[in-house]
């Protein structure tokens, strides 16, 4: 009988030695014979050999998962693989930009990761902080969710909550029909909301017009502002609206018995009017009766009441059109309480002027001033804010300082004696954003990753918290989450 090895030799043809090698006629694999590994007539080929054949993708000699050529000769996930013996290549992922504009793409073997921005979660960093703005009325607060939907609390006399009834709620619950939020401010009973689109929404108390939909007419669910587009950022004072541009014009409505329109006249308004005589406006802000705005140059802008020389100009003329504050330059955020004005300048300090009954300039008197002086013991501040008769400063190591009233704990240090300078609150983790309102009494803070505290006066459940005790002292947590 002929060998098996004796006839593939005889025959000598690769496909006639296949199928003599498949036959079942009890010969062992024979040489040249295409099947596992081989590619015919080059001797026996399986993974691991150097050739590429079979099947294979590749073949650099080793069956090693994670080096590129898989233990079963397949490209792996990540890698490029090329030539005999095979050489394979880490592919950059990061050059076709996987992850999303809040984070850091960092190339791994054979794969990549997100690194997410501070607040960013999810694989490609896509979602948002849980909590991205906040903002108090005189017993309400406002809170803009990483997604574009808003919840309010508290008092709710005046439909202020937007949720569609008249009745207090002393934890946080969605305002109807509002999306694509990005901005949020609270007027004493009235809330404006920018739009990721350009438009403004409002709702609440329409007394003087402050809601600019051109009535009166009281509203519990958002309605658009008439004749804006463009609008980055908003502001409310007690009972009027503003709203910047991207151009830097700025637009007011509601109450102008103070000229704090701004439109040279004391007629209130129910629609949205210009501004006179402001342009390249890169920041504003309300007081409860007056305005303030930050130029592009980095000068200070102010109109309104100045009964407490809270316009900064010298006097306490009131002015129905903007008049410059005195001393202010390399402005970069700008805060308004009651009746009295923060600035903070590039150099990190932080100046104040106006009403100071409580303190709440800083400069360790209760002295009026009508022009800016430094607030005392302060250095490395990255952000402001101001209440009703209070003052905020956000310092750049994320420690949290206030000053002023204190009467219902929105100093949060525990006690409710005022302060004339600066003192930290305790108890708090790294802040990245702080808000109060000009006519709240209550104060709040935002983590980098979204988590809220707020403190103070609490009578209407303003604090968030499920209670509606007279007062918190001390920093507590509402009940707010981000799913």
């Amino acid at each position: 009988m002929t060998s098996c090895k004796a006839l593939a030799t005889l025959l000598s043809g690769a496909l006639l030695a296949g199928v003599l090698g498949a036959s079942g006629g009890g010969c062992a694999r024979a040489a040249g014979a295409i099947g596992e590994g081989g590619s015919g007539g080059e001797g026996d080929q399986e993974c691991g050999d150097r050739i590429v054949g079979g099947g294979e993708d590749c073949d650099d000699g080793n069956t090693a998962d994670g080096d590129g050529c898989s233990a079963t000769c397949s490209t792996e996930q990540g890698f490029t693989c090329s030539g005999e013996p095979t050489k394979c290549e880490d592919i950059d992922e990061c050059a076709e930009g996987p992850c999303s504009a809040n984070a850091t793409c960092t190339n791994t073997e054979g794969s990549f990761v997100c690194v997410c921005a501070p607040g960013y979660t999810g694989p490609t960093c896509e979602k948002g902080p849980c909590l991205v703005d906040v903002a108090g009325g005189r017993g309400h607060s406002l809170a803009v969710r990483g997604e574009g939907t808003v919840m309010s609390w508290g008092s709710n006399a005046s439909g202020q909550l937007g949720e569609g009834s008249t009745d207090n709620q002393p934890t946080p619950v969605p305002v109807k029909g509002l999306t694509g939020a990005l901005r949020i401010a609270a007027g004493r009973v009235h809330v404006v909301s920018a739009r990721s689109d350009g438009t403004v929404r409002a709702w609440g108390s329409n007394l003087y017009g402050q809601l600019g939909d051109g009535s009166t007419t009281q509203r519990n669910t958002p309605v658009l502002v008439q004749n804006l587009a463009d609008i980055i950022s908003v502001a409310a004072g007690s009972y009027h609206s503003l709203a910047l541009t991207k151009a830097g014009a700025v637009w007011a409505w509601g109450q102008n018995t103070n000229g704090q329109l701004g439109d040279g006249s004391v007629n209130n308004r129910t629609a949205p009017i210009q501004v006179q005589n402001l342009s390249n406006v890169a920041i504003v802000a309300s007081g409860q009766l007056h305005n303030l705005a930050l130029r592009a140059d980095g000068s200070a802008w102010a109109w309104g009441s100045n009964l407490y020389g809270q316009l900064g100009d010298g006097t306490t003329m009131q002015r129905n059109t903007p008049v410059e504050v005195q001393g202010i330059t390399g402005g970069v955020a700008v805060a308004a309480g009651q009746g009295h004005s923060l600035v903070l300048r590039s150099d990190k300090t932080v100046w104040a002027w106006g009403q100071n009954t409580s303190g709440q300039l800083g400069d360790g008197t209760t002295t009026q001033r009508n022009t800016p002086v430094e607030v005392q013991g302060l250095s490395d501040v990255v952000a402001i804010a101001a209440g009703d008769l209070h003052s905020m400063a956000l310092r750049s190591d994320g420690t949290l300082w206030t000053w002023g009233d204190n009467q219902n704990g929105q100093l949060g240090d525990g006690s409710t004696s005022p302060r004339a300078t600066p003192a930290q609150v305790a108890g708090l983790p790294a802040i990245k954003i702080i808000a109060a309102g000009p006519d709240a009494q209550h104060s709040f803070a935002l983590t980098a990753d979204g988590l809220i505290y707020a403190w103070g006066r609490n009578d209407a459940g303003q604090i968030g918290d499920g209670t509606a005790v007279l007062l918190k002292a001390t920093p507590v947590q509402p009940q707010l989450t981000c799913n």
